[in-house]
């Protein structure tokens, strides 16, 4: 049997999951929704019909242009209560094994991933600054990991320009990690501590602690 429960997850943490999200551009219904970009689950497996086999997560609203124009872009933000380091954006793309999308039904392929991104931060939420911009980024069904300089901001912007197909992401994660070098040399990766309640399938509630 399925529950819906509450995990707990210790920090070192995915910021993402404290977040408020919204966007300009997404679906509202089916397993492609903007809900699922920071649920906590990488992979968000669908078993629609349609849709069976695919790692859902976000999907670009069918209003967008996706002419390659000065209209065609679309965002996801992440606003958070208060402000928070970051310096490490994680994306997971969408790899589905079976779509229209997909004639050959290879579930590595990171389809529909946007080739122009940035990575956009804020402190209002109007007026954003990059930390990190892509441009012609091959399409892979490989996570993506950016780092970039620490900064401290109230709001963390995915946005994407230049659209010429649905854009599709299974999940984004956002960190603040340190790096800490021993004595011996090795280098270890921690990050800000958080505890948060995220929402879960299983049949009971269990403790867990995550290490990035």
């Amino acid at each position: 049997e399925v529950y819906n429960v509450t995990e707990t997850v210790e920090g070192p943490a995915n910021l993402a999951l404290d977040a408020a999200v919204t966007s300009d551009s997404a679906h509202t219904d089916g397993p492609w929704m903007l809900e699922n970009i920071n649920d906590g689950d990488t992979v968000n497996m669908s078993t629609t019909t349609f849709d069976f086999g695919q790692f859902a997560g976000y999907h670009l609203g069918t209003g967008t242009p996706r002419d390659g124009g000065d209209d065609a872009h679309a965002y996801v933000q992440f606003a958070f209560d208060g402000e928070i380091d970051v310096n490490r954006v994680v994306i997971y793309p969408a790899n589905e094994a079976h779509s229209w999308k997909n004639t050959d039904n290879d579930p590595n392929n990171g389809v529909c991933f946007p080739a122009n991104f940035k990575i956009q931060v804020s402190d209002d939420g109007e007026s954003w600054t990059d930390v990190v911009t892509k441009n012609n980024f091959a399409a892979t069904a490989e996570t993506i990991v950016l780092d970039f300089e620490t900064v401290t901001t109230k709001n963390v912007r995915f946005y994407m320009y230049g659209l010429t197909d649905y854009a599709k992401i299974s999940e984004i994660e956002i960190y603040n990690i340190v790096t800490e070098t021993g004595d011996d040399n090795t280098v270890t990766e921690t990050g800000d501590a958080l505890t948060i309640a995220i929402a879960a399938v299983a049949a009971r509630s269990e403790e867990h602690t995550s290490e990035l």
